[in-house]
Formats: structure tokens, sequence, C-alpha cells
């Protein structure tokens, strides 16, 4: 037997002795209340019915003020807020494959900071599609994209047009009064022009 199994069985004796000698030193009800409320069919005392003992452990006391403000506080919490909808995941997420992105040695860092890191994966798809827009031309997708996942579709950071608005605020708002921008899907940008170039 091992030092701590030894430790172990001693204190749980010293607990059974200690509890014993607790309950033998109660009165006969006392040892009853007590007894019952561990365990299911003890016996009453002798003359002693089990209906005239009050049952074991019963609060008749009012609710402490801690207990009634707690209460309160629930009664008082706002509604839960709707789950966010999860529109899209990184793949490297969905697989569980933290290691492409992050370095266990360095704890959560991410290997790279700037577009390198994407172009392991999107590098012959952006020299194919020739993008070119700003973020990507300083080297960085995170103005637009989030790296895990997204409520909007594609990883987007937010939804269009507000996404774009962060950048184009002022070119949106010459381009509100021409012909072409009066059309219904007008809050799509990505509908005419595409958000990795630059028209």
């Amino acid at each position: 037997m091992t030092k701590p199994d030894r430790r172990r069985d001693t204190c749980f004796l010293a607990l059974l002795v200690a509890a014993s000698a607790f309950v033998a030193s109660c009165s006969p009800v006392s040892r009853y209340e007590v007894l019952s409320a561990v365990f299911d069919g003890v016996p009453p005392p002798a003359g002693v019915e089990a209906a005239a003992v009050r049952a074991p452990l019963a609060r008749t006391e009012a609710p402490s003020k801690y207990l009634q403000d707690l209460r309160t506080l629930r009664e008082q919490r706002p509604p839960a807020k709707p789950a966010l909808v999860i529109r899209s995941v990184h793949q490297p997420v969905a697989e569980r494959k933290c290691r492409a992105c992050h370095d266990p040695a360095a704890g959560i860092e991410n290997i790279a900071k700037d577009a390198t890191l994407c172009d392991q994966c999107h590098e012959q798809q952006r020299r194919e599609e020739g993008w070119d827009h700003g973020p990507i031309n300083l080297g960085t997708c995170i103005p637009c994209h989030v790296a895990h996942r997204s409520q909007h579709e594609h990883l987007l950071a937010e939804a269009l047009p507000g996404l774009c608005l962060h950048c184009h605020e002022d070119t949106a708002e010459e381009a509100a009064g021409m012909e072409y921008h009066s059309v219904p899907n007008f809050e799509d940008c990505s509908a005419c022009h595409d958000p990795h170039r630059m028209y």
C-alpha cells in the first residue's frame, strides 16, 4: 500500500470515528434526524412516531437578504442575446489544423503577421486572379477578413456595404448620385466591384 493510500484510509477512518462519536452523543431524536437526512428507511426512535419528528434540514426561517437580492437580480436579468449565426469558418479552423497559422512554440502567435501567412494557401489564387486591392498591396488581408469564423460569408469582418465604407466613404458619396449606382443592389458593392481588385 502506498503512502497516499494509507493517508487517505487514515483520514477516512478518523472521519468515520468522529461522525460515529457525534451521532452517538446526540439525543435519539437528533440522531434520527441526522441519519434520516443521509439514509433512507431509518427507523424512528422507540416510542416516537416518524411524523412527530420534524423533517431533517427543513428551513423554516425567511430567506436571507442575500438570497432575496439574488432572486431579485435573477428576475431583473435581461433576456439572453440570441446566439450568433456563423456563416463561414476558415478551413484550417474547421479541420482543427491550428499549426497551419500558429506556432505552438510561440504561444498563440501567428507564424507571420502579414499576407505571407495567407499566401501559404492562397498565393496561387492571388496571382492567377490578380488580387491588387489596397490592403493586399499593403501586405494584409485583416482589414476585410477575420481569421477564424464570421457571421458573414467569405470570413468578412463586417457586412457590405459597411465594410467597404470604412475606406471608400468619400468615393461612395460621390458615386451615390450617379445613375449606375441607383440600382437595386447598391448595398452589395461586390455585385459590380471585385473586392480583391482595384476596379
